[in-house]
């Protein structure tokens, strides 16, 4: 086969390669993998997917965790990735390649949401190496963020301007840092979130997993809100390669009334911007269960996508 799986990259190469990535996903991430080992105890694979002339074209994360100790569960989260200018032969190959290395008689039932769009063509690539789809597609909203900032804000729509200008005018009192009381409070007001409402979200030790495992602090960027003393309202995002991920978001009564995580989502976006960051994911949308979760994010302008969903 012209493209070959090569296991076990050190950390310096992987990084490489990802840092090359126009747009990365966070679940590619090594610190995600790492974050994964050590809060949900998976098995973490990784390979560089290479060429005929040991080129790497791109990378693909694999996480395995035991079922009733007959199969393993295999998953690959929006990967593979691949390095711009990778052609769609090469991706066939690797797809393939991939699909080779997890077959079910090797009691290994491999979980697969590819990086691939929702669109015909997507959906005959992953049935040509033999794989059918189980669950529809996640969407969410790619966000660039090199123009200018005077740009990004004339693109916002007309309405979600209004609220930032009014929040922007209100008694909020906005931190940008890397982690500290903010990160605490958010983390622990999020957790009572999910519990609550009982919905599948990101567990701290998932999240805090990331931040001790990513070497660069610059990768965590947690923006929040206070009226006085008082925390109101708190935005995480993280980091990876050149794109950033819109991770959490919370707001209290008062922050709501304010309008804070709109401000929050703004200031964000500013401090990504001043740390080199390219390209911003807004964390998802879904407009029927969370409709006005997804208008808000929409009001930004950015590309809506939505991907091919999960193949077994």
């Amino acid at each position: 086969m012209s493209v070959t799986l090569d296991w076990g990259p050190k950390p310096a190469e992987w990084d490489r390669v990802f840092a090359a990535l126009p747009r990365s996903t966070l679940e590619q991430s090594w610190a995600y993998g790492a974050a994964a080992e050590a809060a949900q105890g998976h098995r973490v694979s990784r390979a560089i997917i290479r060429g005929e002339d040991r080129a790497a074209l791109g990378i693909v994360q694999v996480l395995e965790r035991p079922l009733l100790g007959v199969v393993r569960i295999c998953e690959i989260l929006r990967g593979p990735l691949w390095l711009p200018g990778t052609s769609h032969a090469d991706r066939a190959a690797g797809h393939a390649a991939i699909g080779a290395a997890y077959r079910l008689r090797d009691r290994r039932l491999l979980l697969w949401m590819p990086e691939l769009v929702e669109s015909p063509d997507s959906h005959r690539a992953m049935r040509a190496i033999g794989t059918r789809p189980v669950i529809t597609g996640y969407s969410s909203i790619w966000l660039g963020l090199r123009p200018p900032v005077e740009k990004l804000r004339a693109s916002l729509d007309g309405k979600w301007r209004n609220t930032l200008r009014s929040a922007e005018q209100s008694k909020l009192k906005v931190q940008v840092n890397r982690g500290g009381r903010a990160l605490d409070w958010l983390l622990e007001r999020h957790d009572a979130f999910r519990r609550t409402r009982g919905f599948r979200a990101p567990s701290p030790a998932l999240i805090r997993g990331f931040i001790e495992g990513t070497p660069r602090k610059s990768d965590v960027t947690i923006a929040s809100a206070a009226l006085g003393s008082e925390l109101v309202a708190g935005a995480l995002f993280l980091s990876h390669g050149t794109t950033a991920t819109y991770y959490v978001g919370w707001s209290g009564p008062q922050g709501r009334d304010l309008d804070a995580q709109t401000l929050l989502l703004w200031r964000g976006i500013e401090a990504l911007r001043e740390n080199g960051i390219a390209m911003l994911d807004l964390g998802g949308i879904d407009t029927k269960r969370a409709p006005g979760v997804a208008r808000f994010k929409l009001g930004l302008g950015g590309e809506v996508f939505t991907l091919s969903g999960t193949w077994l």
